[in-house]
């Protein structure tokens, strides 16, 4: 398995700005410290996307990784790792692989894990029986 690299690509958001429109990153890094508002799609398996505790989104956010300390007003889709720290406040449904939430961290709407469920059910029934694979 290849292990991933950093973005070489990074873009600020900086405190005090605002944008609207919609951002397509490809192997790239945004970072929003000020407001945003509109969608982000991440387009390569290292598009990362961070919020910071001075940041605002509202939109649709999509990327492989995915941070949050700021406020987050939109759909979260993450393919790898979604974490959201404990200054964040978001609201929306977040679907994700991998998710790390702080304490702290005040999440309203929707938690969906797109792994497969079903298979980890089984798993958690098989070993509450006492059943192994083999």
């Amino acid at each position: 398995m290849r292990k991933k690299s950093q973005p070489v690509n990074s873009s600020l958001i900086a405190e005090g700005c605002e944008f609207r429109g919609d951002v397509v990153l490809a192997d790239a890094e945004l970072i929003v410290a000020g407001t945003f508002i509109g969608s982000v799609k991440g387009d390569g398996e290292n598009a990362s996307v961070t919020i910071c505790e001075t940041g605002k989104m509202a939109g649709e956010l999509a990327a492989d990784t995915i941070e949050i300390a700021g406020v987050a007003e939109c759909n979260v889709n993450s393919n790898g790792k979604l974490k959201i720290g404990s200054t964040a406040t978001v609201r929306g449904t977040l679907k994700y692989s991998q998710l790390e939430v702080e304490p702290g961290a005040q999440i309203v709407g929707d938690l969906e894990s797109t792994v497969n469920a079903r298979e980890n059910v089984k798993n958690i029934e098989d070993y509450a029986s006492g059943k192994t694979s083999s």
